[in-house]
């Protein structure tokens, strides 16, 4: 079993948090635009001090919340 994993219910709910530079990575940005995103309150994140991180389901509502629908394009 992954000890990264934290459950509830049996069912994982938590598998780590993503830095700046794995979103940056996971949607082909720069780095500079994830903490410019993160100010701007487009992505969620949570703070430690000066280390900033993102959770998983934070970046996939932010991907949903910005799909575009290709017939209005």
């Amino acid at each position: 079993m992954n000890e990264n994993l934290i459950f509830a219910n049996d069912k994982p709910v938590f598998q780590g948090l993503l830095t700046a530079s794995e979103v940056a990575r996971i949607l082909g940005l720069g780095t500079s635009t994830i903490y410019q995103l993160i100010r701007q309150g487009a992505l969620a994140s949570v703070r430690f001090g000066r280390a900033v991180r993102v959770l998983p389901d934070d970046l996939q509502a932010f991907i949903e919340a910005n799909r575009v629908n290709t017939s209005s394009l």
